[in-house]
C-alpha cells in the first residue's frame, strides 16, 4: 500500500489468483499428512496442528472470501476509499492465517520432541 491504493489493488488480484490454486490444496494435504503422522504415533501435537491447519480452509471460505470477491469485482474503483479499506481488512484477516501457521508449526514441532 506504500505505492498507493491503485498499485496495491493491481498487484493483489494476480497474486491472489496465483496463490488460490496453491494454498487450499496445500492446507488440505498438510492436514492429511499431520493426521497420518498422528496415527503413526507422532504425538498429540500433530493431531492438534493438523486440525488447526485444516481449520484455515473453512475460515478462508467463510470469513475471507467475501472480501476477496469484492476486491476482484470489476465494479470496484481501484482508487477508492473502499478499496483501501478492503485491502486493510484483507491484511488483518490474512494475518490470522499467518498466526495459525505459526501455531501449527509450534504444535507439531514442540510436541513431537516431547514424545
Amino acid at each position: 500500500m506504500s505505492c498507493g491504493i491503485e498499485a496495491a489493488a493491481a498487484e493483489w488480484a494476480p497474486s491472489y489468483r496465483r496463490a488460490t490454486w496453491l494454498q487450499a490444496p496445500l492446507a488440505v494435504l498438510g492436514t492429511a499428512c499431520a493426521l497420518l503422522a498422528w496415527l503413526a504415533g507422532s504425538g498429540a501435537g500433530w493431531f492438534a496442528g493438523g486440525m488447526l491447519l485444516g481449520a484455515v480452509v473453512p475460515f478462508t471460505f467463510a470469513v475471507i472470501m467475501p472480501t476477496n470477491r469484492r476486491l476482484l469485482s470489476p465494479t470496484l474503483d481501484p482508487r477508492s476509499e473502499e478499496t483501501r479499506q478492503l485491502l486493510e481488512k484483507w491484511n488483518r484477516l490474512h494475518s490470522v492465517l499467518s498466526v495459525t501457521a505459526l501455531a501449527v508449526f509450534l504444535l507439531s514441532n514442540c510436541r513431537s520432541r516431547a514424545t
